[in-house]
């Protein structure tokens, strides 16, 4: 300390804190005249400079050659200076800083990589930090691997989000490219993304060729912590075609929404939103998704539901929506209501022992009522006989397009109604191993309106009418079940399995329903369905004519359907059986423990027998198993045995499914019977040891990952998306075979099987892959390869569709921070339906 000068001079670990201020370095100086602090680092024996200066101003560090700050106007001046903004890193050769905490640099470097010796950068001349706000750049260019290349601009602005949760606003740079005898050259994927807030994101994007073809895009995420999150995509496109005979044009516009809405459950009501919709023919040639372009039926629904509190009545609204783009159609259902009341034991009190059968006596209450459309129009082959049309009435088709002009045709065929259930049922324990279950149920169905049959003898056809007016049916049952469960143990003391038991779990069951087909209910109708007779029967026809008539119900076609049409005693049997084995725990050293592993998940048969029937008194038989074998190979079967022998209908229509006779299959020389439907399903995963990717523990390296809030967004919708560079490889192997064959129609059957897996050839390279075979077809099924490269502060990409009804490729190199995700180079060739040479 030089008292005469005022100086004091710190050696060694010095260190300077002023306010929120502090300076280490290997060598400090303090004026306190000037208000000056001049720190540099130190020489040591070797000649290798120690301790350089280190700044810190709360939040913000650098690190510097030498500095001079003066602590009273907090006004600096810098050499040889490092600091990290936001994502990005800065040096430069001279720095000066203002009181405001801003940065003037000049020959200066910006980059996103955090190395020493940064793999790329920007270099300009000046740069200035606007402090927590933004880099500005006066001209610049971009420095690969310290190479400089001509890419740059007159100015750039670097916006810095570290104090941003959701991004900065700023303009998304489009990406270029041509598609061959297609659409032309593109400008695609460019716009404007906004942060609207911390909870809210919105990206405006927009496409356009040469040949006429552009879009436009709105992609929206949001989240609440603790309350729920949510994207919304909407996406129009306007497309050119050519007809390949006489050249001439047209066109067509198509939209997509896809919307996902996911609350955090708390309170008494819940809302949740999963859309995924829009015009038929859209990805036919907008989509770029694999697993959107190869999906043929797409599923959205709206639900609102709320609890009343202090009741046990709850209620709910829904919106669902169906559609498939290989058929065109579409199926609304707006609105679904629902009413549902929690079981009540009216006999059970607070001082209840549990021990009298009367405390299990419960009743519930379920109401269901909903509106629904379809541009699907029901086929006149539906129904056993020549529809009457009069004169000049067109037929109907049997797919309406969907359209303003089409609405009130739509509405007009719209269906509506609703149907009620009054379940009440108890449980009784017989002989301590035995449970009885008895029940009865009321259902109802309620419409606006039914069906009247007319028969029009002078065209031997018959009128379909749909009579206007409240409807109310109802249907009466009642039922009383008997199961145990029965157990087998077998003893086997091995050194790995210990025992494997069996359980038996048999169910018989008896059920009554009352014959609502009787007129007098005014359900049903006798109405004839060959012509051969004209007369209408209010009661059962004479067994003479019987053959010639057929009882349809006032309801048949209807949403909820109606009451059945004869009275039933059916006899339910079921059985069921499950295998398990008792086996030593792995790595215990005592031999006293053990851990039950499933050998059999399930293995059922059930059918019934009605009593009461005049014919046709055997169900179909249906036969199930599933199960697990080495925690990853799942296997599953099922089929279904129709026991009974087909003819051919008198009036062939478009059904050739021909009608079951009161014959057994067996009787007619057929075996058994038919196996109307079979599946069997074989899967099995692949991994190595030790590696644990469960849902949750994916979504965490997801949310952890250094990428932009919305890409987030995206790959957590889809996290198939993710890349993966911890697990060395997995494949995921699967087998499919169906097969279906009603009555006297023709066989179907399909078989594929199906592969997708991904490996690591180094911990910075990542290939994978998803392909399959058709065994019916005989060919390969849509094939993909994706192969991903780490390459530290960048990313490189290349998707590749070799073969298949979509051949394209995409190659893009890319900085993988926000900051500079524009700085990228992309290479695509895709698909387009009007090119005769796909993939050339």
């Amino acid at each position: 300390m030089d008292a005469a000068t005022k100086i004091t001079r710190l050696y060694g670990e010095a260190s300077v804190n002023y306010g929120n201020t502090s300076i280490k370095a290997g060598y400090i100086e303090l004026n306190y005249v000037s208000n000056l602090i001049h720190a540099t680092g130190t020489k040591d024996s070797t000649g290798k400079i120690t301790g350089a200066p280190i700044f810190q101003e709360g939040s913000e560090n650098y690190n510097a050659d030498e500095m001079k700050y003066n602590f009273k106007t907090k006004k600096a001046v810098i050499k040889g200076v490092v600091t990290k903004q936001g994502e990005g890193f800065v040096q430069g050769q001279q720095v000066k800083k203002d009181p405001e905490n801003n940065l003037y640099i000049r020959d200066a470097i910006y980059t996103t990589c955090d190395l020493k010796h940064p793999h790329f950068h920007i270099s300009a001349k000046k740069i200035k930090l606007v402090h927590d706000k933004q880099v500005v750049t006066g001209p610049f260019n971009l420095v690969i691997a310290d190479i400089p290349t001509p890419l740059g601009f007159p100015f750039g602005v670097f916006p810095m989000t570290k104090h941003k949760p959701n991004g900065t606003s700023g303009i998304i740079v489009p990406t270029y490219g041509e598609e061959p005898n297609g659409r032309g050259f593109f400008l695609s994927q460019g716009g404007y993304y906004l942060a609207l807030s911390q909870y809210v994101g919105l990206t405006l994007l927009g496409e356009i060729y040469t040949r006429g073809d552009w879009g436009l895009s709105a992609q929206s995420t949001y989240k609440k912590r603790y309350r729920y999150d949510g994207s919304f995509n909407l996406r129009f496109n306007v497309n050119h075609f050519e007809n390949a005979t006489d050249g001439s044009v047209s066109s067509n516009q198509a939209f997509w929404i896809d919307w996902s809405h996911r609350p955090v459950q708390r309170g008494l009501s819940s809302f949740s939103a999963s859309v995924n919709a829009g015009s038929t023919k859209y990805n036919n040639r907008n989509s770029y998704d694999v697993n959107q372009y190869l999906a043929g039926q797409f599923q959205s629904s709206i639900s609102y539901s709320t609890a009343f509190r202090g009741t046990p009545f709850r209620a709910a609204i829904n919106l669902r929506e169906s559609q498939s783009t290989q058929t065109g159609q579409v199926d609304l259902t707006f609105p679904s209501l629902s009413l549902n009341m929690n079981r009540i034991y009216p006999f059970k009190t607070q001082n209840s022992t549990g021990k009298g059968w009367w405390e299990t006596i419960s009743f519930g209450f379920d109401f269901s009522g909903s509106v629904q459309l379809s541009n699907k129009v029901r086929s006149e082959g539906a129904f056993p006989f020549v529809v009457y049309k009069a004169v000049g009435e067109k037929k109907d088709s049997t797919l309406l397009p969907i359209n303003s002009a089409n609405f009130g045709e739509l509405w007009k065929r719209a269906q509506i109604g609703g149907n009620y259930a009054i379940p009440i049922s108890a449980t009784l324990k017989l002989f301590r191993y035995f449970s009885l279950n008895p029940s009865i149920s009321l259902q109802g169905y309620v419409y606006p309106y039914k069906m009247n049959y007319i028969y029009h003898p002078d065209t031997r056809s018959v009128k379909v009418d749909t009579v206007p007016g409240f409807s109310n049916a109802y249907n009466f049952s009642t039922s009383v079940s008997f199961n145990t469960r029965v157990y087998g143990t077998f003893n086997l003391n091995g050194k790995t399995i210990q025992s494997i038991r069996h359980t038996l779990i048999p169910s018989i069951s008896l059920g009554y329903s009352p014959d609502f087909s009787d007129p007098s209910f005014g359900f049903y109708q006798w109405v004839p369905v060959t012509g051969a007779h004209q007369g209408i029967y209010t009661q059962r026809p004479p067994d003479v004519v019987i053959k010639d008539y057929r009882l349809l119900s006032r309801y048949q076609g209807f949403m909820n359907g109606g009451p059945s049409g004869a009275q039933s005693g059916n006899i339910g049997f079921s059985l069921n059986n499950t295998l398990d084995a008792k086996m030593r725990t792995k790595g215990d050293t005592t031999g006293k423990k053990f851990e039950k592993v499933p050998l059999l998940n399930s293995l059922g048969l059930n059918t019934s027998y009605n009593l009461l029937a005049d014919s046709l008194n055997l169900s179909p038989i249906s036969l199930s198993t599933n199960t697990t074998i080495l925690k990853s190979f799942s296997v599953s079967a099922s089929a279904t045995v129709d026991p009974y022998h087909y003819q051919a209908d008198r009036i062939v229509t478009s059904n050739q499914v021909g009608t079951q006779t009161k014959f057994y299959a067996w009787q007619r020389g057929e075996g058994l019977g038919q196996i109307s439907n079979a599946n069997i399903s074989l899967s099995k995963s692949f991994k190595p040891g030790g590696v644990k990717k469960t849902d949750d523990a994916q979504k965490k390296r997801i949310e952890d990952a250094d990428a932009p809030v919305e890409d987030k967004a995206k790959i957590l919708a889809n996290p198939n998306l993710y890349v993966d560079f911890n697990i060395p490889w997995t494949l995921n192997v699967s087998y499919s075979f169906n097969y279906s064959k009603q009555g006297l129609s023709k066989k179907s059957v399909s078989q594929a099987l199906s592969f997708n897996g991904d490996v690591s050839l180094t911990p910075k390279w990542k290939i994978g892959f998803s392909s399959g075979y058709d065994f019916e077809r005989k060919g390969i099924s849509y094939t993909s390869v994706n192969i991903n490269r780490d390459l530290h502060c960048w990313q490189m990409s290349l998707q590749w569709a070799p073969f298949g009804g979509r051949p394209y490729y995409s190659f893009t190199l890319n900085v993988k921070s926000s900051l500079l995700r524009d700085l990228k180079l992309t290479k695509q060739n895709t698909f387009v339906n009007s090119n005769p040479y796909l993939g050339q």
